[in-house]
């Protein structure tokens, strides 16, 4: 319902904060589309827990098998993607 609404207001940038990981029963899906969307993001904690970039000790027990969880279903192009997640941006003035 919320793409079908962002699609309806012909949006011309989708900005995100990360964690595009960790929150949802479809992370592969949640990663192609925000691939294919090209979507401006900085990785969020679980993203970076994913990829290895971040122990699993900072994570609560849930998290940390949403985690595990989460990496057997990614293949290696979205795991490639959130690993070059920056970690920070800079968003342009608008005119």
């Amino acid at each position: 319902a919320v793409l079908d609404k962002v699609a309806s207001l012909k949006v011309d940038k989708i900005v995100s904060c990360g964690d595009f990981v960790g929150y949802n029963p479809y992370p592969s899906e949640v990663v192609k589309w925000a691939m294919d969307a090209r979507i401006k993001a900085v990785k969020g904690n679980h993203d970076a827990g994913v990829v290895g970039e971040l122990s699993l000790d900072w994570f609560n027990w849930m998290a940390q098998e949403a985690v595990i969880w989460t990496q057997g279903r990614l293949d290696h192009a979205a795991l490639r993607w959130l690993r070059e997640l920056p970690t920070e941006f800079e968003l342009e003035e608008a005119p």
